[in-house]
């Protein structure tokens, strides 16, 4: 039993490594392709939300905060609010590279 003992520890670092990757009720959503699928142990993840998800969800308010905040609707295709579940800043860097 001690020899295996080894196989069976998860170290904290696995857990919750897939920042992309969001528990929701109903499965886990992949925040990339916005695709769901079914809840895997595998994946590590500690925290779920209580919400389901519904891809054709939509809401009224977050679509006028962005038509308010960015107005070309060419730019707001492309924005980074995408990011904004998973507190990334990764694309930061393009941003400051290109200016």
């Amino acid at each position: 039993m001690a020899s295996a003992r080894h196989m069976l520890t998860i170290e904290p670092r696995q857990w919750d490594r897939d920042p992309w990757l969001l528990n929701v009720l109903n499965g886990t959503v992949d925040l990339k392709t916005g695709e769901i699928r079914p809840h895997r142990q595998e994946d590590l993840i500690t925290m779920l939300t209580r919400v389901e998800y519904d891809p054709e969800a939509q809401s009224k308010f977050f679509l006028d905060f962005l038509e308010e905040v960015q107005p070309d609707g060419e730019t707001r295709a492309t924005s980074r609010v995408a990011s904004s579940p998973t507190g990334g800043t990764s694309w930061l860097s393009a941003c400051s590279a290109s200016t």
